[in-house]
């Protein structure tokens, strides 16, 4: 869903139907009066709110992918140091050694054998799974869209002095966005879901 502001950067937002600087007839001659200048204020269109509701969607994604991702590799990683450990524990080869020796015992063999193809397995896993990388990748992803959300927030709050401040504004929001977007992933699907189902 792409519900960034247009190329244009004007994002369909129309000056107030009321100008600055509005002169009105005197009943005593038709001395025209000019009132008091208004201070320019955008008007905040729905896109805007689009952009801002798809921004907190993108932040709440990432950091909650990244502490998916975390959670993956703590556990992993403490799989791997368990079955490392009692792979290469004293205990474990005796048993190995122990069964060697005794025909009838083929089945703990086996079972020493493929105990110590696991821990082999998860250790190799967690050293190309990359896990520990994706988290922090999201973790930053999740704090620029963060800033990006603060500053549309500000935008709305203090408003722009001109229509053509507005539309600068509104262009080097545009760019600032698709710079971000080009550096991270995307989020994941299962944490862009529960993203958008929580900002509903």
């Amino acid at each position: 869903m792409d519900i960034r502001p247009n190329k244009e950067g004007s994002a369909g937002i129309t000056a107030p139907e009321s100008g600055i600087g509005v002169s009105e007839s005197k009943p005593n001659g038709g001395v025209k009066t000019n009132l008091t200048a208004r201070t320019y204020r955008p008007i905040v269109s729905k896109h805007v709110k689009d952009w801002d509701r798809t921004l907190t969607v993108l932040n709440r994604g990432h950091w909650d992918a990244a502490r998916d991702y975390e959670s993956w590799d703590t556990l992993l990683g403490g799989a791997t140091f368990v079955t490392g450990f009692i792979a290469g524990s004293a205990a474990f080869t005796q048993l190995s050694e122990y069964a060697a020796n005794r025909p009838g015992y083929l089945w703990v063999q086996v079972m020493v054998g493929v105990f110590a193809l696991i821990a082999g397995l998860l250790g190799a896993a967690q050293s190309k799974s990359g896990l520990s990388n994706l988290a922090a990748v999201h973790k930053s992803a999740g704090q620029k869209f963060g800033m990006l959300r603060r500053e549309l927030d500000e935008y709305q709050e203090i408003g722009f002095s001109s229509m053509e401040s507005e539309a600068v504004g509104l262009k080097a929001f545009r760019e600032k966005w698709d710079a971000v977007e080009s550096e991270v992933p995307p989020v994941p699907e299962r944490s862009m879901n529960k993203a958008k189902r929580e900002t509903e």
